[in-house]
């Protein structure tokens, strides 16, 4: 079996009818979502009582625990 071609395509130079609406829909709804993603990100990532910390992590241990 073949992949399919982006030239073989019957819909590849212009979308037509309910296909280019689904299209249309998704990117909206990708945007929207993106948007309110950064908005929560925004408001719930302040924290005013957090603890400042000047500790350094030296080294990782490469254990796995079972």
């Amino acid at each position: 079996m073949q992949e399919p071609r982006l030239e073989d395509m019957e819909d590849y130079n212009e979308l037509q009818g309910e296909k280019k609406r689904i299209v249309w829909r998704v990117i909206i709804a990708g945007l929207f979502v993106g948007l309110l993603y950064v908005v929560a990100s925004d408001m719930f990532s302040k924290v005013d009582d957090a603890i400042e910390t000047d500790d350094k992590v030296h080294s990782m241990p490469a254990t796995v625990y079972h």
